[in-house]
């Protein structure tokens, strides 16, 4: 009996410290907000209207042996959306479009990539937005080098799918989908 239960303890430490090194490969990031945009693109009335959003934070944790154990979390201020123009902005952030004030956050949660290629995977990723949560599957570029990594990926989002536009006929002037750009760069604590 004795054995046995030395036997188990002792499979009990090797299986702790093989998670416990599993988990050491995977690195999380912070993203560096002065060095990374997340912009957006939407036709309106055959002219390509553009904008970005100032203020969000988020992390990443990645382990380029194991890419589809990759989660980035990303918290966007819908407030802080600018299109460039005061008139745009304002109608983008409205009742009928992102409803901010009931709706102040986008949220952008990864939950795996797939390799494609060399630095190239196919991102899924769950996106919530005016209390829609879609899965959205796009191509993105991860590149580490050092104690930084750089994300970039453009995702294609069906604006009606979240209730963006739906409610007034303006929507009706504006396509239905809404080009994401994603470049991200994020460094590691040390």
């Amino acid at each position: 009996m004795f054995r046995t239960t030395i036997t188990g303890l002792l499979a009990a430490l090797i299986g702790l410290w093989i998670h416990n090194v599993a988990l050491a490969e995977a690195v999380r990031w912070t993203v560096d907000p002065a060095r990374s945009v997340i912009r957006l693109e939407v036709d309106a009335l055959g002219m390509i209207q553009t904008g970005r959003f100032g203020d969000w934070s988020g992390y990443i944790v990645f382990d380029p042996a194991k890419p589809e154990a990759a989660r980035v979390n990303l918290a966007i201020l819908a407030a802080s959306l600018d299109m460039g123009d005061s008139l745009v902005t304002a109608q983008a952030k409205s009742q009928g479009f992102l409803h901010v004030s009931d709706f102040p956050r986008i949220d952008v949660a990864l939950i795996g990539l797939e390799r494609v290629g060399d630095d190239r995977y196919q991102a899924r990723a769950d996106v919530t937005c005016k209390g829609q949560t879609e899965r959205v599957t796009f191509p993105v570029a991860v590149q580490v080098s050092g104690n930084e990594v750089q994300i970039e990926g453009t995702a294609s989002l069906d604006r009606e799918a979240f209730g963006i536009g739906t409610e007034s006929l303006r929507g009706l002037i504006i396509g239905r989908i809404i080009k994401v750009d994603v470049d991200i760069t994020a460094r590691t604590r040390s």
